[in-house]
């Protein structure tokens, strides 16, 4: 009703509104603002855009905070445009909602006959091929959208006071990683502690290990193994070796699937041939299955 008979909406419909959100265009252009704003002179004002390199102003750019000259006095002469509104992110994310929606129910679309042999399998397909064909079409769709999206050429404009003290001298890649292992430890830390303080108030010694079909050991070395893989390919792009980056990076990407095999099949393992669930555990207490399942999960 808004939409087709009401008033259109103003810029600011509010009388004394002077906040920066009120200030922006309806609709909203993709930069927001022309200038950068400021409440310097006691009202907000957009002063222009600073083309210096003088503290407070430094540039910086999605290599890791590194933009080069050329970069930019490209955008400052609007020669480069910002790249905005890739479709390819939403067209991955759909592709995955596609192909997970085909593998909920594609079991019940396939009956595979379990006692004949490896190569007279008959697959008959019950009711319509509707799960089959959207897993295909999810599992198609999810690698060429990742391959358009990674070939896309993307430019992001050099940021203006974004790079100060304490980090005007710091890879922005690799700070950006040290944060990330930071909050990792801390969850990682949380779920850790709680099991201990649940098997140690639950008894320690009453705890018998999960039957396991694999070592969990296996699936540590494969993740040692794959960031030492990373570090290949780190080295591998300082030496612009192409056929180096792809090799470390494939090699990585495969044992990161090999990690999830693994687990896969230990956890069909646990749940149909010994029954260990959520909920259930005929080893020992209910709750080590659940922290077992929560944390290797996790």
């Amino acid at each position: 009703k808004s939409y087709l008979s009401g008033p259109e909406a103003p810029e600011n419909p509010w009388e004394f509104a002077r906040t920066a959100e009120w200030a922006v265009s309806s609709p909203p252009p993709l930069e927001n603002w022309e200038g950068r704003p400021s409440y310097a002179s006691g009202h907000l004002e957009f002063l222009e855009r600073d083309t210096g390199h003088d503290e407070g102003h430094a540039t910086a750019a999605t290599d890791g905070g590194h933009a080069t000259a050329n970069e930019a006095s490209d955008y400052i002469l609007g020669e480069k445009h910002p790249s905005h509104a890739s479709i390819w992110p939403f067209a991955a994310s759909f592709s995955v909602f596609t192909l997970l929606l085909g593998l909920s129910g594609i079991r019940g679309s396939l009956a595979i006959d379990a006692g004949a042999s490896i190569t007279s399998v008959g697959v008959a397909l019950e009711g319509t091929p509707i799960y089959p064909l959207l897993t295909l079409v999810g599992l198609v769709a999810l690698l060429y959208s990742g391959v358009k999206w990674a070939l896309e050429d993307f430019y992001a404009p050099p940021m203006e006071f974004a790079n100060r003290w304490p980090f005007d001298n710091i890879e922005k890649t690799k700070l950006g990683m040290w944060f990330f292992l930071a909050s990792d430890v801390l969850v990682f830390g949380a779920f850790i502690s709680a099991a201990v303080f649940i098997r140690v108030n639950a008894g320690w010694r009453s705890w018998e290990a999960l039957p396991a079909s694999l070592p969990g050991l296996i699936n540590t070395f494969v993740l040692l193994t794959s960031s030492f893989t990373v570090i290949l390919a780190l080295v591998a792009s300082r030496r612009r070796s192409r056929k180096g980056l792809i090799a470390s990076l494939g090699a990585t990407m495969l044992l990161g699937v090999t990690f999830l095999a693994i687990k896969a099949w230990e956890w069909h393992h646990e749940i149909y041939d010994v029954g260990i669930t959520l909920t259930q555990n005929p080893h020992g207490p209910p709750i080590q299955a659940s922290i077992y399942y929560v944390t290797t999960g996790l």
